[in-house]
């Protein structure tokens, strides 16, 4: 509930592989192999519950007697301009024409969708 209440107000995921190299029995510091690192359920969680305490943190902080002195994260909507020039790019070189970026949670549907019909390919 609390990831869909976040990114449903417009918040975005970036989902990464992490390849970890193994160089632990190398004297030379030259990989000896590798893994991909993968993240538990209690992982998410934790994550999620952090991002939470940062909302309600910088909320208290906005809301409080020392607002103008805090420092609070802002994201501006993007430029018209450039958010022109790359949705005429995606068009005309990816072949995407829907892509809304009138407020945040329309870029993340729009991301999302992407992904759906495309997926690793771009």
């Amino acid at each position: 509930k609390v990831r869909m209440g976040r990114l449903t107000g417009g918040a975005m995921t970036i989902s990464k592989t992490k390849m970890i190299f193994h160089t632990m029995d190398s004297e030379d510091g030259i990989p000896t192999g590798y893994h991909l690192e993968s993240h538990s359920a209690s992982h998410w969680v934790i994550e999620e519950l952090m991002l939470l305490a940062n909302r309600c943190v910088a909320t208290r902080l906005f809301n409080s007697a020392i607002k103008d002195f805090s420092v609070l994260r802002n994201h501006k909507p993007p430029e018209n301009k450039k958010a022109q020039t790359l949705q005429k790019l995606m068009r005309e070189r990816l072949g995407i024409k829907d892509f809304d970026m009138s407020c945040a949670n329309a870029i993340y549907r729009s991301c999302q969708d992407i992904y759906e019909k495309h997926g690793k390919m771009l």
